[in-house]
Parts: structure tokens; sequence; C-alpha cells
């Protein structure tokens, strides 16, 4: 079988900058974000409305020795149980889940209820099915999934989540200033949680789907579905999810020009994730960046959207320069004219 695609995400760039741009071992900075983290579940868990209650659930997860009503678990089922939750609350219950539970079979049903229509949803179905080697359910999976017009991962309702839950309390400039090292940042302290919150939560995988597709004795019919999954990730909410769409055209299609504009756009790609990683670095230490950032995930656009949009503000192209070089082709550090 070929490599798996590698994963790309901004989650991955948020991590990416929280390490490269915030302050590192540092006991007040991870006393700072435990204190504040905790006084937002405990307001939060006070609302009965599924974004307020799954926003305190996402910030619960990374939280040590929680009362049991403000844990992770709690605050999703009472997200679940609000009369206004929608299928962004089922797929972070695949995350409330512990080694071969996982994902969570309640949470795929509630997922199959309320988006079928959603390649997602059977997308986590193969999943499943390959980690128990059920290939019949697999393939039966796959074609579900390229059956369906859509891919969302719902990050744009986590986005929006977090972020209204972060900017719920004020922060200290005393705290802010022990979360970022910087003084009069309290817009950088709090995308730094917002960030971190979304960069701890897990994430689907296509390891098993590029298993299917990129199987070489794969049959036509199996190509075929591959293909119709491929167009409907191209155009869904996450980066991850566009470049494996991608790539399945550029290795899959039939036509070499299909292949060729897949490949530029895998190249467009990765310079906008590398620009999105820069800024949102450079947003842990410049406010102004982090206010575009906060605004970006409050509209819950998702992550595509919220990457175009950032880069489009601060005049970043969307097309990759002539001149640029993907980071496995570069011998050298990047210029880049955008972030330093």
């Amino acid at each position: 079988m070929r490599r798996a695609p590698r994963r790309l995400g901004l989650l991955a760039a948020l991590a990416c900058g929280i390490a490269q741009a915030a302050p590192r071992d540092d006991a007040a900075q991870v006393q700072t974000l435990a204190s504040f983290q905790k006084d937002l579940v405990s307001v939060l868990a006070l609302r009965a409305d599924a974004e307020h209650l799954l926003g305190a659930a996402l910030l619960a997860r990374t939280l040590p020795q929680q009362p049991p009503a403000l844990s992770f678990h709690a605050l999703l089922q009472r997200a679940a149980a609000a009369a206004d939750a929608g299928p962004a609350v089922a797929w972070a219950q695949l995350g409330d889940c512990a080694g071969s539970d996982c994902p969570p079979p309640q949470a795929l049903a509630a997922l199959r209820a309320q988006a079928a229509d959603n390649a997602a949803t059977w997308l986590l179905a193969l999943n499943r099915a390959a980690a128990r080697n059920d290939d019949k359910t697999a393939r039966a999976a796959l074609a579900e999934a390229a059956a369906r017009d859509r891919y969302d991962g719902y990050s744009g309702p986590l986005q929006q989540a977090v972020a209204a839950a972060v900017l719920s309390l004020p922060l200290a400039p005393d705290a802010a200033q022990a979360l970022t090292g910087v003084a009069d940042a309290t817009a950088s302290a709090q995308w730094f949680v917002v960030a971190g919150t979304l960069a701890a939560q897990p994430r689907p995988t296509f390891f098993a789907a590029a298993a299917l597709c990129f199987d070489a004795k794969a049959p036509d019919e199996v190509r075929a579905d591959c293909l119709k999954l491929g167009h409907a990730l191209e155009w869904g909410d996450g980066l991850q999810a566009r470049r494996f769409g991608l790539e399945l055209r550029a290795r899959l299609a039939s036509d070499p020009a299909q292949q060729d504009g897949a490949r530029r756009e895998i190249r467009d790609l990765t310079w906008q994730f590398e620009q999105y990683s820069r800024l949102s670095a450079r947003a842990l230490r410049e406010p102004a960046i982090a206010r575009v950032l906060l605004t970006l995930a409050l509209r819950g656009g998702g992550e595509l959207g919220t990457c175009y949009a950032l880069l489009r503000r601060f005049g970043v192209p969307l097309q990759a320069p002539a001149d640029w070089q993907p980071p496995s082709q570069r011998q050298t550090p990047p210029q880049d004219g955008t972030a330093s």
C-alpha cells in the first residue's frame, strides 16, 4: 500500500504556534491557565444551552481532577441533552472514550441520526470497521461516504463554542501576561486559551480511507467511490480534509490535467497552511492579529474559512508565489514576507 496522507490541519498549526511562541517550563503560566479554565468551566456549567455547555466541556477536557459534575463527560452529556444540541455535540462526543471503545458507538449512532448526509459520518464508520478488520463493513462505509455531497468536520461550531466560552469572563492583565509573556496582550492570552483548547481535541484521520483508495489492487468501483469522496473532501470545512481530497484526485484521476491541477492546489494549500501557522504564532504576541482570529472563531466559519479570511485580512495571497518551495523541497529556512 502507498503512503497515507500527511496530517494537515489548522489545529496542528495552532499547536505548533503555541509551542514556538508561548513561554516554556513556566509554572506561573500553567497555574494561571488551569485557574482561568476552571473558573470558565464553573461559570459556563450554570448555562443550559448546548453551545456554552460544549465550550465548557472542551475546556474541561484538559483539566485534571475535575469534580464529576464539571467533567468533560458530564458536561458533554448535558450539552447533548440540551434542546438546541446539534451534530457538533455528537462529534465532540467521539473523543469521550478510551482505547478500543473509540469512537464510541453511541456517538456514531447520534451522528447517523442527525447527519446521515455528511460524508464525515460514514468515514468514522469506516475507521471503526477498519480498526476491527471488518473489510466488508469498511467497504460499505466507503460507498456510503462517496454517495454524500458534503464533508463537515464541525470545526466551525467547535471554534465558536470555545471562543464564546473563553470570552465569557474577563482576563486580568497580570494573568494575560503570565500566559503570553507579553504586557497589554489580553487578546493574545485569550487566543492562547482558545488555540490550546482546540489543539488538544482528538481528530479523526483518513488512514483507513487511504488504505482502501491507494491500494494498487483495488477494483475500479473502489477508485470511482474514492474520487467521488475526494470531491466532497475538497470542498469540506478543514485543511486536512481538503488535502486528502486533493491527493485522491492527484493520484487516482484518469485525466492528467485533473492530476496536475490537484498538485498545484496541494502546493497552494501547503503555502496557505504555512502562512496561517506563522500568523497564528505571531498572534500569541501581537494582540491585533489575535483579535482578528477571535472574531473569526466567533463567526464559526470553520478551519478553511478562518484560514482564508485571515490571509486575506493581512494581504497574504492564497496562491503560492512562483519561487516558493514547499518545506519538503527546502534546503534553507524559508524567506517569508508576512511573518517573522
